[in-house]
């Protein structure tokens, strides 16, 4: 693999995470485990359902996005 490719995997992962939630450490679809109204944000967190994963990933919304 080259060292141009890496970063590109890397933000990919990260790309699908946000849009699908989908986990970024093994693909599969994570679960909302928490919800937060902080100002003018909505933080979600989600964690992976599969129990060998430890994939989480904290996202925002505005508010007005709702």
């Amino acid at each position: 693999m080259s060292i141009k490719t890496k970063p590109i995997q890397f933000f990919e992962r990260f790309h699908w995470a946000t849009l699908y939630q989908l986990c970024p450490e093994c693909g599969e679809q994570m679960s909302e485990v928490y919800k937060s109204c902080e100002r003018h944000s909505i933080f979600i967190w989600y964690e992976c359902p599969q129990d060998q994963c430890r994939g989480q990933w904290l996202q925002r919304y505005s508010r007005d996005d709702f």
